[in-house]
């Protein structure tokens, strides 16, 4: 009985979706395969790949496409060709099909007797406007030809959904719109964080090792709301901001902190995992300011005892909302978002009380579980 897992792509930068993949396929080490439609070539997915292979020797790694050039055009033109790439993938000889997927991963047809399992991050934030797309495609192909694609994109993925055999997803938030989107149900399987040593508090890398600060940790995309952060910066002048991670977003997040002079604004870029667990273990609080899915940051960062100041939209209520080290802030706004950063400088959460609000997220439990599906 071998397991395919299937993914839309592995881009340049990772995101929280990258952390949970290797989780998947450790729980069905040595039976099973990863089909990749995409593949962004950075050092990133390189060592990804290569992680795959150390972790699970007899795991197969199946390409549809490989992006070398031109990165972040053809990754939107590999947006609409999804369907047709995975179309490519054969998967006769085996027993289930895992569609890991946060855009078109399942809309794969698989072999009479296989079954079909889509496991989605979120329906497509491109096809169903959840977020403010920023694509250059905009600028070459016309509006009306856009939408007509679109159109053909919204029938692949209403018909991978309609052949599902089951459909899970991350959070009660994602839940309610596979809902309201297909009009079908789901049941929720929180991703897994797995447990690592604390960090040791050295704060060699923090540039200021004696002054109080905040950090936000994520892939630097526009939905992120990161701007949020900067602009609220100079309200608490007192405090640093960290901002940890590289992305698409980071030229323009950079000029805007430049233009509003928020001084007290600090861009990290890449570092490695053990630097970023020293930034969180030592912050006062990490920043989640976006309409998360689920917002894998949040659960690392209570893990490492540390709170985590969250926009109340989302997964945020469900996960944060009567738990030590969360604080909740409703308005989109500075003024909003300060106040909340004030609560978190006179909480008084210990670190032990902040760790156990993580303990539901284990890797035991999301194996059990996941291993419950494949009968």
């Amino acid at each position: 009985m071998r397991i395919a897992v299937v993914y839309d792509y592995l881009p340049a930068h990772p995101g929280g979706a990258e952390k949970v993949l290797p989780e998947i396929l450790q729980v069905f080490k040595g039976n099973v395969d990863l089909f990749l439609a995409g593949l962004v070539d950075s050092t990133f997915s390189r060592g990804f790949i290569d992680r795959i292979h150390e972790q699970d020797p007899d795991c197969k790694v199946f390409i549809g496409q490989q992006i070398n050039y031109l990165k972040d055009l053809r990754l939107r033109f590999l947006h609409y060709r999804l369907p047709a790439i995975l179309s490519g993938f054969s998967f006769e000889g085996y027993s289930h099909v895992i569609c890991y997927t946060s855009f078109l991963g399942h809309s794969i047809t698989v072999p009479i007797g296989t079954k079909k399992i889509v496991y989605f991050n979120t329906p497509s934030r491109v096809l169903w406007n959840l977020t403010h797309s920023h694509s250059p495609l905009k600028k070459i192909i016309p509006r009306f030809l856009l939408e007509i694609l679109r159109s053909s994109l919204r029938r692949s993925d209403q018909m991978g959904i309609a052949s599902a055999d089951i459909i899970i997803t991350i959070s009660h938030a994602v839940l309610q719109r596979i809902k309201s989107f297909y009009n079908v149900d789901s049941i929720i399987l929180y991703p897994p964080i797995s447990q690592r040593e604390l960090p040791s508090q050295s704060t060699s890398i923090i540039k200021n090792p004696n002054r109080k600060y905040f950090a936000h940790i994520s892939r630097l995309e526009s939905y992120k709301n990161i701007q949020l952060l900067i602009q609220t910066a100079p309200l608490l002048p007192d405090y640093d901001f960290f901002i940890i991670g590289e992305g698409p977003y980071q030229k323009q997040l950079v000029a805007l902190s430049k233009k509003i002079n928020s001084k007290n604004v600090l861009f990290t870029g890449f570092i490695s995992d053990e630097q970023r667990d020293i930034f969180i273990r030592n912050a006062v609080a990490t920043l989640s300011l976006n309409d998360e899915d689920f917002g894998l940051s949040k659960i690392e960062s209570l893990q490492l005892g540390t709170q985590v100041v969250a926009l109340a939209r989302g997964a945020a209520p469900e996960l944060l909302k009567n738990t030590p080290g969360g604080i909740l802030f409703n308005e989109n706004t500075p003024e909003s978002l300060k106040e909340a950063l004030i609560k978190a400088t006179i909480s008084l959460w210990t670190k032990k009380e902040i760790q156990d609000a993580s303990s539901i997220f284990s890797y035991e439990r999301f194996n059990k579980e996941l291993q419950s599906y494949i009968v």
